[in-house]
């Protein structure tokens, strides 16, 4: 995977994704527990979303363009127990958990100013957190029918709906994805 100039190998980035699951873990995620997840595409998109599927997570992907308010709204409506974010959304996200009538958890990368700001929050800083945990797969009993994201549409017409898609759902998506791309065919030509 190559992101923002750096290489990483896939070895890397499921070690990675493994620490996330162990923390996530340790802090008490049961399987099929919600978790938002609020980041750029990049590294720490794709090692948390697959660590909160190791770890037996249902991952909730977040719209980067709302504001904390929609989104603590959001998290509320599908019952996150911990929400994790990327530097770059570490306020919006704190705004998204202060307005949850119950806060999950929330847990953010690393930042200088991160112990101060989330304050009065209970918090995981991933980056040190993580460093602890082991790199081995957690070993979680999962089968295809579990479900693995819950993915909201926009609300343009009204609330956003929720569609729960299974492990079979995302890696059929993707395996149909790699087809059309090794084709070098796009579904819109004849």
């Amino acid at each position: 995977m190559i992101c923002e100039g750096t290489e990483v190998n896939y070895g890397e980035v499921e070690a990675k994704a493994n620490q996330v699951a162990h923390l996530l873990l340790r802090h008490g995620l049961e399987p099929g527990a919600r978790v938002g997840l609020l980041a750029q595409n990049g590294r720490f998109y794709v090692e948390a979303y697959y660590g909160i599927l190791k770890a037996g997570g249902i991952v909730v992907p977040l719209n980067t363009a709302e504001d904390g308010r929609a989104l603590g709204s959001l998290l509320t409506r599908c019952e996150a127990e911990i929400l994790l974010a990327s530097t770059r959304f570490q306020k919006i996200a704190e705004e998204a958990a202060v307005a949850c009538p119950h806060p999950p958890v929330l847990g953010v990368e690393t930042t200088e100013k991160a112990h101060e700001m989330l304050a009065g929050l209970r918090a995981i800083l991933i980056d040190e957190a993580r460093e602890r945990e082991s790199t081995d797969p957690p070993g979680m009993d999962l089968i295809d029918t579990n479900p693995a994201s819950i993915v909201y549409t926009s609300g343009s017409t009204g609330e956003p709906k929720g569609a729960t898609l299974s492990h079979r759902n995302i890696l059929s998506n993707t395996h149909s994805y790699c087809a059309v791309c090794e084709s070098g065919r796009w579904s819109d030509e004849p």
